[in-house]
């Protein structure tokens, strides 16, 4: 092809092909045969040698495992000697993983999750009451979710915890797409819209608060102590 690029020597392959086929035309045209016999004989190398070998891939020490399912997935990704949690963490992807099993299903195939699990989920968490295992310890949170729904009788947990969940569940699939469990996260993107500004997100103090406060010994001159 005169080039050392490939982009350039695959442009200039059907050119080249076309100019070849001519020559075999020619060739042929002047042997006054409509097929040059001698593009058909074979060769003696073809006779012991009928075809091209075939490759076989080489097989992985650690090929993907199709049939993990979600819990054994949740397994592996919570003891992956690669992850250093804080304990508080660790404790938060636990209650995720709980919550996430309980409603989805442990025997669940983790290549089988799809959006509208992760919505079914979302309406889950959209209602589940707060400290709903001890409120209803009889109740799974899909229960104690409809029961509320229902009833409209207590409080649901805020939108920030529900996106945490969302938010931890989305770090353990990215962590299964990476480990080839999984071939795509079905919750990322999928979050809860928060109404609520972030200056009114916590209470402001009350009157008996700020007295409370501003009546500690270090507002009402307070003596200076030995150490200073």
């Amino acid at each position: 092809m005169n080039t050392d690029s490939l982009q350039i020597a695959r442009r200039r392959l059907p050119a080249a092909a076309a100019r070849l086929e001519l020559m075999f035309e020619d060739t042929r045209s002047k042997e006054g045969k409509d097929v040059g016999l001698t593009l058909l004989k074979p060769l003696d190398d073809d006779l012991h040698n009928p075809g091209p070998p075939t490759i076989t891939a080489p097989k992985s020490e650690e090929a993907p495992c199709p049939g993990v399912t979600l819990g054994e997935a949740y397994e592996r990704y919570l003891s992956d000697p690669t992850h250093h949690w804080p304990a508080r963490t660790r404790k938060t992807y636990d209650t995720v993983r709980k919550l996430t099993v309980s409603v989805i299903g442990a025997e669940t195939k983790i290549r089988s999750l799809s959006r509208s699990h992760m919505r079914h989920l979302m309406e889950v968490l959209r209602y589940l009451p707060r400290n709903a295992t001890k409120l209803f310890p009889d109740l799974s949170p899909e229960q104690a979710s409809a029961r509320l729904k229902e009833t409209g009788k207590g409080e649901p947990i805020s939108v920030v915890n529900a996106n945490v969940y969302l938010s931890s569940l989305s770090s353990f699939l990215n962590w299964a797409v990476d480990e080839e469990l999984a071939e795509r996260n079905p919750v990322r993107g999928l979050r809860f819209a928060d109404s609520t500004a972030k200056k009114d997100k916590r209470n402001p103090f009350s009157p008996d608060q700020l007295r409370l406060i501003f009546h500690a010994p270090l507002y009402k001159g307070c003596k200076d102590g030995d150490r200073g």
